[in-house]
C-alpha cells in the first residue's frame, strides 16, 4: 500500500529524493519530471557564462551526468553521498562544465582566414602571436621580484608585516 501512495503523489509534491529514487528503479517519468523541474534554471545559470549553444550542451551534459550518477545519489543511509541534495549538485556540475568549457575556449581559440580576408598584414600576424611573456620579460619580472622582497626584508618586522 505505502508503494502505491508515493506513486499516487502529484509529481510536483514528491521530492527530488523521492524522483532519484524512482528513476533508479526505471520510472522514466521521474526522470523527466527532475529535468522539468531544473531546465531553465540551469540553462539560465549556464547562459551566464557560455553563448546560448554551448549552453545547451553544458545542459545537456548535466542531465547526461545525473542519469549516469543516479545509483551515486540514490538515498541509502550507509552511503556517504546520502546528505547530498540534488539541486547544488546539478547546479555544481554545470558551473565546473562551464569552467571546462572556457578553458577549452581560451586554449583552442580560432582564427578564421574569412575574417582575415580584409585585414592589413601587421594585423593578420598579430592574430598568430603568442599572448604570453616573452623569456627577456620573465627573467626580467623574476628580477624586480627579487629585489622588491629584499627590500622588504630590509624593514622592520611591524612594517614587514603589514606589506
Amino acid at each position: 500500500m505505502d508503494t502505491n501512495f508515493s506513486q499516487q503523489l502529484p509529481q510536483r509534491v514528491m521530492t527530488d529524493r523521492m524522483l532519484v529514487e524512482q528513476a533508479c528503479a526505471g520510472d522514466e517519468s521521474a526522470f523527466e519530471t527532475l529535468v522539468h523541474r531544473y531546465q531553465t534554471q540551469l540553462y539560465r545559470f549556464v547562459c551566464a557564462s557560455l553563448d546560448s549553444d554551448e549552453a545547451e550542451d553544458v545542459v545537456q551534459f548535466v542531465w547526461f551526468q545525473l542519469y549516469r550518477c543516479l545509483s551515486i545519489l540514490q538515498s541509502d543511509s550507509s552511503s556517504p553521498w546520502s546528505g547530498i541534495s540534488l539541486k547544488p549538485w546539478l547546479f555544481r556540475v554545470a558551473w565546473n562544465r562551464c569552467l571546462d568549457e572556457r578553458r577549452r575556449r581560451k586554449k583552442y581559440q580560432h582564427v578564421f582566414f574569412s575574417t582575415l580576408e580584409d585585414a592589413n598584414e601587421t594585423d593578420i600576424s598579430s592574430a598568430f602571436l603568442d599572448p604570453a611573456p616573452l623569456p627577456e620579460e620573465r627573467v626580467e619580472r623574476r628580477e624586480e621580484q627579487e629585489c622588491l622582497y629584499a627590500a622588504i626584508q630590509t624593514l622592520p618586522p611591524k612594517a614587514r608585516a603589514i606589506v
